[in-house]
């Protein structure tokens, strides 16, 4: 029975370090955000990978992420009038980037 645990405990170390170093090849995607990769040997690629998990290669790739939600931005401005009277007017922006 003790080599029964010793293997099971052997088999769960090796998965344990699969496990650690495989995720380094992976890289995950969240919703509402994009990434490039920017290849430290060739510079930034132009493919914009969306959700979901992708390949890397880990000391060569860097993923860089960017959210592409709709975000506002708020423009205060303060103005005079003819009869010389201010006026405050608030303009809100809503934007968000292209994913291409």
């Amino acid at each position: 029975m003790e080599r029964f645990f010793d293997k099971l405990g052997f088999l769960g170390l090796t998965m344990m370090g699969v496990g650690v170093i495989g995720t380094r090849f992976i890289f995950v995607v969240d919703g509402g955000e994009r990434a490039v990769i920017f290849n430290k040997l060739k510079g930034l690629q132009d493919k914009v990978y969306g959700e979901g998990m992708h390949f890397k290669i880990p000391v060569i790739y860097v993923p860089r992420y960017f959210e592409i939600r709709s975000r506002p931005r708020l423009i205060n401005s303060s103005t005079g009038t003819k009869d010389l009277q201010t006026v405050d007017l608030t303009l809100r922006i809503l934007f968000r980037p292209k994913e291409d």
